[in-house]
């Protein structure tokens, strides 16, 4: 099947250029429900991109047998409550109440999806070799890209908080650079140090109404940056969040500036991890759900695609890799 192509602007170093090949790229779609030998493969269609490894999970787990089961804590408007999940491993986190996704489906990826228990030391998904793939050297910085991620987070309180030890590291980059994050709010979500201008802790804002979106419930959080167009957006389930600068349209994607991603060839840091930070703090003690992965080098994820995954994932439906407009439109007409 082929990848709809888009104009690529892959930017390096301190000299910016466009890419000869002028075509967009999928780096790698990742929907978690099988592993071998700890690694889960990369499911784009033709292969391509790099594979993603589970760090320090049991094998027995991830082979489906002698699952241990933990507390998995949901605090939303009228619901307070705690439910078993699978602690690390697959899990189809049948018991969490109004999931967010359509009835009857589990996990945005089919039956079971990734259930990640931080903890020190810690357990992680790691992507080796991304840092490469999206800006091909050390030093390099990207200016249009695109994330896709499904997140399960737990939620306390009676004013629902995300259950956190410290922050829930939902993306980082390398092993300082661009990371996606929370705090205890439900109704944000933050970037940090990607690229200049956009790092400090930012928190991009759901609005009220739909601010429960967030709490103990499956929920699709993408970033991107168009280079060409100097703004980098974020879609909270295929909506729009309300930006620092108080509007709900874009942030300046700084002129000259991108997402920094400082590497060591061959090591950890040349990737990306959902977990625990590379030798940073997580949400130690706690689970998180994860599901499918989506990045793109030198294509913007826009509203339009962000509500196709978002709608595909309410369906269990995983991601084939494919962005087929009337598929969008069809699906996004449904509702």
């Amino acid at each position: 099947m082929k990848l709809a192509s888009a104009a690529l602007l892959l930017w390096a170093g301190m000299a910016f250029c466009e890419d000869a090949s002028g075509a967009g790229a999928i780096v790698g779609v990742w929907n978690f429900n099988a592993a071998k030998d700890g690694v889960v493969e990369n499911s784009r269609p033709g292969g391509g991109g790099v594979k993603a490894v589970l760090k320090d999970f049991d094998a027995k787990v991830l082979a489906g047998t002698d699952v241990d089961m933990a507390d998995f804590s949901v605090a939303r408007g009228g619901t307070e409550t705690t439910v078993k999940v699978a602690k690390s491993g697959w899990a189809t986190f049948a018991n969490v109440p109004d999931n967010g996704l359509m009835a009857g489906v589990n996990t945005p990826v089919g039956k079971q999806a990734l259930a990640i228990f931080s903890n020190n030391p810690g357990n992680w998904v790691h992507f080796p070799g991304l840092a490469t793939e999206m800006v091909g050297k050390p030093g390099g910085s990207v200016r249009t890209f695109g994330i896709g991620v499904w997140y399960l987070l737990q939620t306390t309180g009676r004013e629902p908080q995300f259950a956190n030890a410290g922050v829930n590291c939902l993306w980082r980059f390398c092993q300082t650079d661009a990371r996606i994050q929370t705090f205890n709010a439900i109704d944000r979500f933050y970037t940090e140090d990607v690229g200049n201008g956009l790092g400090g802790g930012y928190g991009y804002k759901i609005p009220a109404p739909r601010t429960e979106a967030a709490a103990a419930r499956w929920v699709h959080v993408v970033i991107s940056a168009d280079g060409t167009a100097d703004k980098f957006q974020m879609w909270v389930n295929g909506e729009k969040v309300q930006y620092r600068n108080g509007t709900e349209d874009a942030v300046a994607w700084p002129k000259g500036g991108g997402m920094q991603l400082n590497f060591a060839p061959g090591e950890l840091t040349d990737g990306a991890v959902i977990g625990r930070w590379l030798g940073g703090a997580g949400a130690s003690g706690k689970t998180m759900g994860l599901a499918a992965v989506v990045v793109m080098k030198g294509e913007t994820i826009d509203q339009k695609r962000a509500k196709y995954l978002y709608e595909l994932g309410r369906r269990g439906i995983p991601f084939d890799g494919n962005w087929l407009s009337q598929k969008i439109e069809a699906s996004q007409a449904e509702h």
